[in-house]
């Protein structure tokens, strides 16, 4: 089986289990769009890419052991780290934005030397 094969397998378990009558993992309200499987849908994720991985790298033979993965991951985060900082600072930066009022304070300043230049 391929990798696509794996991930349709994974895909097909994750939506049974949400979509089964009664559903497994019920929201407060009962309803499988409430349910711990999609507001948690970020584990599930990266455990069926994690497992995709792992097969495909034992298939093609990059990975003979299992002290070959760890480095692979570590070299992972690393080419990923730059966008991390960079999406942290831009996540900083809008929750000051929203916390001070200061958008709210421009679109009227903004707005007032507009109407102030058509006249």
């Amino acid at each position: 089986m391929g990798r696509r094969g794996k991930l349709a397998v994974g895909l097909a378990i994750y939506f049974t289990l949400l979509f089964i009558p009664g559903p497994q993992f019920p929201g407060e309200d009962g309803s499988p769009l409430t349910s711990v499987l999609i507001s948690g849908v970020a584990v599930p994720i990266g455990l069926l890419f994690f497992v995709c991985g792992i097969a495909y790298g034992i298939v093609t033979g990059t990975i003979d052991k299992a002290s070959d993965v760890p480095p692979m991951m570590a070299s992972a985060v690393t080419q990923v780290a730059p966008l991390i900082v960079l999406f942290f600072a831009a996540a900083q930066f809008i929750a000051w934005f929203d916390w001070s009022n200061m958008g709210t304070v421009l679109a009227i300043k903004t707005a007032g030397v507009l109407g102030s230049t058509t006249r």
